[in-house]
């Protein structure tokens, strides 16, 4: 069609302009091929333009249609409850009529059918047209929004049925505005016709039977803030909820908006010139179900000792706590004092009498909890964990492990979260212990393996911040394996020498080490500094003993020697026995000095001294220096690691502890050297690392046995002097 109707004109066009051009042609005396020429190129350019055009028309069409079906589709779906279908007043939908609702009843008998609980009934409304001259035709009718939180559908109802002069009405969409709060909206509306002559009155009747559910606290609402619409406030609305049976109070969770008048069989909420502001409700206890309350309430009365009604009495009211209800904590409160005294009644041999009673109460404790995969109550796990575990050994056992697994994991993730790390480890040990192989929805085996990982790493973070390095090296080695190091050229247990004490007398010299373990002693330490020992006595140039206290141990080194020769190559000796590594080099810088000259010597009246040791911690220094730089640039690497990598992260954190650890330690360390070459030949030096230091002592000393002499010598010169003093004396007194 479309393709047809461009060709046609085309041809006109065609036609047109090979008149205009034939004409031109022949009063210009042009060339005719000239002239057909012009033809082709204008028709060309004609056709382009037709087919732009025609383009440009499809797509605005297009649009239009998309834009509509877009206009079109229904609001997203929500996940959500979907509101509850609820009995509304009659209103007009017009606000300005002179028709007022001068009165309305609403009489709702409630009874209960193969587990479902109805109400049936009829509603009233005496409605009059205030006009005293003229007729009133107005729409009245039900909206489909019934309350903020509730619809009104008639084919929704079991049966609803609406009399005009007691004829059935059928019921025509239509819309009106509504107004809930402070927000007005247009919806949909049920709605018929009604006529009333000057200042008449008329009765208008809906008969229904509404299906209130199966759940355990049914609930009968009637939406009345429509009733505004009218003119005039409600002349009387009278309310009547009619139950089965004779029953009290306590069978209703909540009555909104107020109280009602109650018989013991019938609430009735009664108003004179309302102004709704409210939809009166009463929420309560399905019949059947209030029933079998009553009855388990009498048997445990009659018979209070009687374990099994207890515990029958205990499992209504776990059911009543099964859902939400304002009266949920008092029910449950109820349900455990009946379950718990029904256990203290079960004779000890009626193993299936604890079997129920014990597993009832757990249940309701997990019920109380929280569902397995959200938030939980973690007293009610606990109150539940102390029943699972009455049923260990029992017929239950199965069950109770498996949900002792499951709530020994939760506590262990609240755990987590709190930083309790030991209390979380013991819990995951229990979970595992409990079950092995999960117990779910919350407990697998695979997520107890992660969790355990997380566990550890958490840990091993929380220590490395508090300084307890073992305990952070310990975790970490239990997610990474014992061959993990933070850095290669570090031992695992490593020792910092902290002080030097180098005693030096005529024949022997005691070297007394005090070294501090990384980070911090164990058995590992212990054992290898012990080797270390043996090591050195192996060698026969002196006898090294190891003490260890509660920061660390001292290495004390007796070396017996007969001249400086020798004990200098008894040092010697000794440090070739260290072992080959950073740590121990300022150990072996300290135990070998660059020079030593030591001697003594005496003639008949002096003893001669002379001390020379040049002590140079340079190349061990150096050694740890190293160390410390290519831990250095260790840091730099592991600092360009991303913070997902959990083992870079703490291998960064475990060197930066490690590397000020050292330095701290090497800025710590000092050296005591004493010189006690006997005859008060004495000297104490005290040094520190930094450069070479040099000590010389030489001196001459008198021999000892030469003060003894003089000593003598003079006590004989002064007894000399008293006895000539004493001669002189009796000589004057003669």
């Amino acid at each position: 069609m479309l393709h047809k109707s461009f060709l046609a004109i085309l041809r006109r066009f065609e036609i047109a302009v090979s008149k205009r051009v034939t004409a031109k042609n022949k009063k210009n005396n042009s060339s005719p091929c000239v002239s057909r020429f012009s033809f082709l190129a204008l028709s060309f350019l004609a056709l382009a333009f037709l087919a732009l055009s025609f383009l440009a028309l499809v797509f605005l069409a297009l649009s239009f249609l998309v834009l509509s079906f877009l206009a079109f589709l229904p609001p997203p779906l929500h996940a959500q409850t979907p509101a509850p279908n609820i009995l509304v007043t009659l209103a007009p939908l017009d606000r300005k009529t002179p028709v007022e609702l001068s009165a309305l009843t609403v009489d709702a008998d409630i009874l209960e059918s193969a587990g479902r609980t109805f109400a049936n009934g009829a509603l009233t409304w005496k409605v009059h047209n205030t006009d005293t001259l003229n007729d009133a035709t107005i729409l009245v009718g039900f909206p489909s929004q019934a309350s903020a939180s509730a619809t009104f559908d008639p084919t929704q109802f079991s049966a609803f049925r609406m009399l005009v002069d007691n004829k059935p009405v059928v019921l025509a969409p239509g819309t009106a505005d509504i107004v809930y709060g402070d927000a007005a909206r247009t919806v949909n509306w049920y709605t018929f016709e009604l006529t009333l002559k000057p200042d008449e009155k008329k009765e208008l009747v809906a008969e229904f039977s509404q299906d209130l559910g199966d759940d355990l606290f049914p609930r009968f609402t009637y939406g009345m803030l429509v009733g505004n619409r009218w003119k005039n406030a409600v002349g009387s609305a009278r309310i009547t909820v009619n139950f089965p049976v004779e029953t009290t109070g306590e069978q209703f969770i909540t009555l909104d908006p107020s109280v009602p008048a109650f018989d013991g069989k019938k609430m009735t909420w009664l108003w004179q010139n309302l102004n709704p502001e409210a939809d009166p409700g009463v929420t309560f206890i399905r019949p059947s179900l209030w029933q079998t309350l009553l009855e388990k309430r009498a048997a445990a009365a009659q018979k209070p000792d009687d374990a099994n009604a207890r515990l029958e009495l205990g499992r209504v009211y776990q059911t009543l706590a099964s859902q939400a209800s304002p009266r949920r904590d008092n029910f449950l409160a109820q349900a455990v004092a009946e379950l718990e005294t029904a256990a203290r009644l079960a004779p000890d041999n009626a193993d299936a009498t604890l079997v129920t009673t014990s597993k009832t109460l757990a249940l309701l404790y997990e019920q109380r909890a929280g569902a397995a995969t959200g938030p939980r109550d973690v007293n009610y796990i606990s109150l539940a964990m102390a029943q699972w575990q009455k049923l260990i050994g029992t017929a239950a056992d199965a069950d109770a492990r498996k949900q002792l697994a499951e709530d020994s994991f939760y506590l262990a993730l609240d755990a987590h979260t709190r930083g309790e790390y030991e209390r979380e480890q013991k819990l995951l040990d229990d979970a595992r212990n409990f079950s092995p192989d999960g117990a779910g929805p919350l407990y697998t085996r695979e997520r107890l393996e992660n969790q355990i990982k997380q566990m550890h790493l958490a840990a091993a973070r929380a220590d490395i911040r508090a300084g307890a390095i073992s305990n952070a090296l310990r975790r970490v080695r239990a997610v990474y394996g014992d061959s993990f190091q933070p850095a290669t050229n570090m031992p695992a247990n490593a020792l910092a020498l902290n002080h030097a004490r180098v005693k030096t007398t005529g024949n022997q010299r005691e070297i007394v080490l005090q070294l501090l373990p990384y980070p911090a002693p164990s058995d590992a330490i212990r054992e290898e500094t012990t080797q270390v020992v043996t090591m050195l006595n192996q060698t026969r140039a002196g006898q090294a003993r190891l003490d260890a206290d509660a920061n660390g141990y001292t290495l004390t080194i007796t070396i017996p020697f007969s001249g400086d020769a020798d004990l200098r190559n008894r040092l010697v000796k000794l440090a070739a026995a260290l072992p080959a590594r950073s740590d121990w080099a300022l150990v072996r810088a300290a135990l070998v000095p660059a020079v030593l000259e030591f001697s003594t010597g005496a003639d008949p009246f002096a003893q001669r001294v002379h001390y020379l040791e040049k002590v140079d911690l340079g190349n061990g220094q150096a050694a740890i220096q190293n160390t410390l730089n290519e831990m250095s640039a260790t840091i730099g690497e592991l600092s360009r690691a991303s913070a997902d990598d959990q083992e870079a992260q703490l291998k960064l954190a475990l060197l930066n502890h490690a590397q000020q650890w050292w330095f701290n330690a090497l800025g710590a360390l000092t050296l005591e050297y004493e010189l006690d070459a006997g005859s008060g030949a004495a000297r104490t030096w005290t040094i520190s690392l930094s450069t070479p230091r040099t000590l010389a002592y030489d001196t001459q000393v008198i021999r000892g046995e030469w003060y003894m002499v003089g000593a003598v010598a003079a006590v004989g010169v002064i007894l000399l002097i008293v006895l000539a003093l004493a001669f002189l004396t009796r000589r004057q007194k003669n």
